[in-house]
């Protein structure tokens, strides 16, 4: 194998152990972690996609729009009021 293809492997196996570890942390109901973990799969195949494809494709930065003033919240305001964070 060549190293970059070593690298890449590396990447793949480093953000799914990270993403494990935080899904560990959670301390969410069965149904919320299945949730989350339906989520972080589809993330790790998109980043697999991702560290496949071809450095010669372009993009079609045409074809990208703008989004909506109101597509975007602030992180925090996203949370339940009771949530609590804890400290990795």
């Amino acid at each position: 194998m060549e190293f970059k293809e070593l690298t890449k492997k590396d990447a793949q196996l480093r953000l799914s152990v990270e993403l494990d570890k935080l899904r560990r942390t959670g301390g969410m109901a069965q149904a919320e972690a299945d949730r989350v973990d339906k989520e972080f799969d589809a993330y790790k195949r998109l980043f697999a996609k991702y560290l496949t494809l071809d450095a010669s494709s372009s993009i079609a930065w045409e074809k990208i729009e703008k989004l909506p003033r109101d597509a975007v919240s602030i992180w925090k305001s996203t949370l339940p009021s009771n949530f609590a964070f804890t400290k990795i």
